[in-house]
């Protein structure tokens, strides 16, 4: 394993680069120093240069011309990401991109074509499969703890009330609400356990919030595996009501879990494990019977994970750890859910 520090460049440093990236990751990586900012709000990315001790630069190009920035961060809003990706890809630097990865799938395979032929890295921002209880389901799946999965739930909700200038309320801007915001991780998260999606059915509706974008989304979800699941967002559910619930069931019992489809590091599970199939029971007397027990995990923050692995391939001259094709396929499952949505059917994703 190689050492040393890779230099980061970010572009769009006063959202989630501000609240968690940079302090949560780049900064706190061993392997990884904060070199360059930049931000449409100058004085928004003034104050992020100052406090972390990186150059302020007025435009995207002058991060991509630094001589220290070897790899850049985007987390602008979507509709920028292809641009520059585009010209991160021409000026030979890695590329972490948060998700989407385009308003489009056509656009994404472009950029991907774009970074291959740059011989530079491209991955996507998928940190929440660094969980260290994603891990360990994802373990206990593969290895049959849970026997046959049966089937799975994952709940990502929050207030998101109409704001002025919030980009992800405007279509032509996220490419989507609440389904591209928050079904994209769970979709993600359940094809680390259960390989990629093979058909979705979705449905979308505005109960609460009245803007352009879903509100709310619900998704049927059938895996190559066989598993199927349910995915439920919203942006309309008070945060004191939101438990980001993620449950996976299976022929020898379930693990329950909450929070861990959020932004922290951790989150809360218990698992309910029998040694082998039984016989029917008539009386289905299931609160004596429930054994739930909790999971204790050492865990790590998944932004710092998601920096720290990223500089590491770089480092070591490795793929990515989350390619953007995992992030092309995620939004062809996505662009199939909207569809599905539009049509009142099924659909089957497909790469374009």
């Amino acid at each position: 394993m190689a050492t040393g520090k890779v230099g980061w460049g970010v572009i769009g440093a006063c959202g989630i680069a501000r609240r968690r990236t940079i302090p949560e990751g780049i900064v706190a990586a061993p392997n990884a120093e904060l070199v360059a900012v930049t931000d449409v709000n100058a004085e928004g990315s003034r104050a992020v240069a100052a406090e972390f001790k990186a150059a302020h630069c007025a435009t995207a190009a002058a991060v991509l011309r630094h001589p220290g920035v070897q790899a850049v961060y985007i987390a602008t809003p979507n509709n920028l990401h292809r641009k520059y990706v585009m010209a991160a890809a021409r000026a030979g630097k890695h590329v972490l991109c948060e998700k989407p990865l385009a308003i489009r799938t056509s656009d994404i395979v472009r950029m991907i074509g774009a970074c291959r032929d740059a011989k530079v890295l491209f991955g996507v921002g998928f940190m929440m499969r660094f969980n260290a209880y994603h891990q360990k389901l994802r373990e206990m799946i593969a290895d049959g703890t849970l026997g046959t999965p049966v089937l799975a739930r994952g709940q990502m909700t929050c207030w998101y009330p109409p704001m002025a200038n919030a980009w992800r309320q405007v279509p032509e801007l996220g490419g989507g609400g609440s389904l591209v915001d928050m079904g994209s991780h769970v979709v993600d998260v359940f094809e680390m356990f259960f390989g990629r999606t093979r058909s979705v059915f979705c449905r979308t509706a505005n109960r609460v919030q009245n803007y352009a974008v879903e509100e709310t989304a619900i998704l049927a979800l059938e895996f190559e595996s066989g598993v199927p699941a349910v995915v439920d967002v919203s942006f309309g559910i008070p945060d004191e009501a939101s438990e980001f619930v993620l449950e996976v069931y299976g022929s020898k019992g379930a693990v329950k879990g909450k929070y861990s489809l959020a932004q922290g590091p951790g989150g809360e599970m218990r698992a309910c494990i029998l040694g082998g199939m039984k016989g029917y029971d008539a009386q289905q007397n299931n609160q004596a019977k429930a054994g739930y027990q909790p999971w204790e995990l050492p865990t790590k923050n998944t932004y710092l994970s998601e920096v720290e692995a990223f500089s590491q391939a770089i480092l070591d001259g490795r793929p990515a750890p989350v390619p953007a094709e995992d992030g092309l396929w995620n939004h062809a499952v996505m662009e199939a859910a909207y569809k599905s949505a539009r049509t009142g059917r099924a659909v089957t994703p497909k790469l374009k």
